[in-house]
């Protein structure tokens, strides 16, 4: 179980914090993997890195991963281009087999369908992690839904040497329910190679790998004889009114490249110690293009690197009780300029980490998983066209506790809580927030697999006011 905890919290902690989640971000907006594992944290050295020549020493066996979600927030407390509540619906499939015994194949489809109500002037699905925005003048409810598949091969090469590949292709739509009907087509692919090799005692492995991301996004949004306006932002604080016309196009692509190495050793100090290196560097460029269907000219261009280390190392007991200590950090260099060619801001982010988790079995077959971590943010951001400096270090702390209850051989039950505090940067007009999660859920086994029912609710709420931000989520998953 500290394998499956040991990005929980981080995962917990970044999800709500732009500066802060943009450093761990990459890849495809849709994320393929489970909720409850994304939730819970990557359960293994596949799922920490995605590369496709590590699935067969992540699962030997296969899986099959069927899964549906509903999230419904309240955002009583919002920023200003933020939906006043989302309800958020996802279906998933994950599968993976083997072949023979040199050869796995996985697959598997992700569609889903995001609710946003009351939303102001935004015509972005996230309007604070763009440099260059849309907006326009109404408030209306927006819808977003689209499906994502993968593919992935694993192939034994030579023997101890792997290699693999995986495309994952994603599609969605957004409309918008008032003028200036803004319509949002999304089209994304992204492909990865990877190797690995382990040793003849199959208790070390080591692996690189390469992704190469392509993805675009265009905006169409009509006036249809209303007084209903559309804007481009430049950075957060400086914005630009369309000149009158009946339509206007905002197109944003982007293209990225990323790579990764991964290192894990098992069976250190008689079987019961394992050591886990994982590094990875991502680079990503894109451009705005704005204007009528017939002139569209490039409005402003941006490039980010990020890079990131985490080294873990667990012990795990005879009686399956364990210890985890993880220690990592990230970085992001971002910087954008504007059609003129003139460098209009400049985003330096850094996150350093720290995590213990220990798990326990109190009673013969129960078992307490509780954890703590502490995040050393600094951030340094400048906008030129408007002067605008951030540059404020923080620092966030969570607390964590998880307890399983088998009541039968076939049945379980657990009860999950979390409590911290999270900072915030410039974006969110206030300094920090205070969490407070509480979950529960049960695990049936069944002849076919087994049957997870999940519940969660958390509350987001800034140390300056009273209003709060509220998440309920519900998941029913079934694995075999």
């Amino acid at each position: 179980m500290i394998r499956c905890l040991q990005f929980c919290l981080v995962g917990l902690l970044l999800s709500a914090s732009p500066g802060t989640a943009q450093l761990a971000r990459g890849g495809l907006a849709v994320d393929p993997r489970p909720e409850d594992q994304q939730r819970f944290g990557a359960h293994d050295l596949y799922a920490a890195s995605t590369n496709p020549a590590l699935l067969v020493w992540s699962h030997p066996a296969g899986f099959t991963w069927y899964q549906f979600s509903y999230h419904d927030q309240r955002n009583a407390w919002r920023r200003t281009y933020e939906p006043a509540r989302e309800n958020n619906t996802g279906l998933l499939f994950n599968s993976a087999k083997l072949i023979d015994d040199r050869t796995i194949l996985a697959a598997g489809t992700y569609y889903s369908r995001f609710h946003h109500m009351r939303t102001y002037r935004s015509l972005e699905q996230d309007f604070y992690n763009h440099y260059f925005a849309f907006s326009d003048t109404t408030t209306g409810n927006v819808n977003y839904e689209g499906p994502q598949v993968w593919a992935l091969i694993d192939f034994e090469l030579l023997p101890r040497l792997r290699i693999g590949g995986r495309i994952d292709y994603a599609v969605q739509r957004g409309l918008k329910d008032v003028y200036t009907k803004c319509e949002t087509i999304h089209r994304e692919v992204e492909i990865g190679f990877g190797g690995s090799w382990q040793n003849r005692a199959r208790s070390r492995i080591v692996g690189v790998q390469y992704r190469y991301g392509d993805r675009r996004r265009q905006y169409e949004s009509v006036k249809e004889m209303q007084d209903a306006l559309v804007y481009v932002f430049i950075g957060y604080h400086v914005m630009r009114r369309e000149h009158p016309r009946s339509t206007s196009i905002k197109i944003d692509e982007r293209v990225r490249h990323a790579g990764g190495f991964q290192f894990e050793q098992r069976r250190l100090l008689g079987d019961r110690v394992s050591l886990r290196l994982t590094g990875d560097y991502d680079a990503t460029n894109g451009r705005a293009q704005f204007g009528p269907p017939s002139l569209l000219w490039e409005y402003g261009y941006w490039v980010a690197e990020t890079y990131s280390a985490f080294l873990a190392l667990e012990y795990l007991s005879r009686r399956r009780e364990g210890v985890l200590l993880e220690v990592g950090g990230a970085q992001k260099e971002a910087w954008a300029r504007s059609l003129h060619r003139v460098v209009v801001l400049e985003d330096h982010q850094q996150q350093l980490v720290g995590r213990l988790l220990v798990t326990l079995r109190p009673a013969e077959r129960a078992r307490l998983i509780g954890g703590l971590q502490r995040n050393e943010l600094r951030n340094d951001y400048h906008e030129y066209n408007r002067p605008f400096v951030w540059n404020r270090p923080g620092y966030e702390r969570t607390a964590f506790a998880r307890i399983e209850i088998p009541l039968d051989p076939v049945l379980t039950v657990m009860a999950e809580g979390l409590m911290g505090r999270q900072q915030t940067d410039f974006r969110w007009e206030a300094t920090c927030f205070d969490i407070r999660s509480i979950g529960g859920g049960c695990e049936l086994l069944t002849v076919q697999g087994t049957i997870r029912v999940l519940l969660q609710h958390e509350i987001r709420r800034p140390v300056i006011g009273r209003d709060a931000r509220q998440n309920t989520c519900c998941m029913v998953i079934f694995q075999r």
